[in-house]
């Protein structure tokens, strides 16, 4: 009966551990080609309550042309943070981005201005995302985390500025 047990809770295990095999990283940051970008936490605040999401920070212009280029998976809760230099305009394409995404574009003062969702795109010419206002900042997720959340136009990223790198 003993011997039993143990081969009962032995081979739970094993499927417990073959279950979560291969699930993909926690974060963002634990892709291998963004291991060493920096990270930060930032909170979005929306009418249905607030939401930690951590980022890591694309504040330079070789980060942000790459983008989540090859990222196969954006775990709940991670995302990437753009961070510009001054405010802008222009649009986000999804060129060799291999998952659906959604993004937040927001002000200084982290309003978010707009939120589109963004389908991946392999071939020359891609669709580009622009905003109807100008913003400094944009937050993209996993497509749907936002919509899920309620979040939009109106509602605010709270972002720890001294933490982050000077955008160039």
């Amino acid at each position: 009966m003993w011997i039993r047990s143990v081969l009962v809770t032995v081979t739970l295990a094993s499927l417990l551990v073959g279950c979560t095999e291969g699930a993909g990283p926690d974060t963002l940051a634990d892709q291998p080609h963004l291991e060493d970008w920096p990270r930060v936490s930032i909170e979005v605040v929306a009418a249905e309550g607030n939401h930690e999401v951590d980022t890591v920070v694309a504040a330079v212009p070789e980060k942000r042309q790459r983008g989540l280029q090859g990222v196969e998976r954006v775990p709940d809760g991670s995302g990437m943070l753009f961070v510009f230099d001054r405010d802008r305009t222009s649009g986000f394409w999804m060129k060799d981005t291999l998952v659906p995404l959604e993004i937040a574009f927001a002000t200084h003062e982290g309003d978010i201005v707009e939120v589109l969702s963004m389908e991946p795109c392999e071939d020359d010419p891609c669709t580009v995302y622009r905003p109807g206002a100008a913003y400094r900042v944009a937050l993209e997720v996993a497509d749907g985390w936002l919509a899920d959340r309620g979040v939009g136009p109106g509602d605010r990223l709270e972002i720890p500025w001294d933490a982050l790198p000077e955008a160039r």
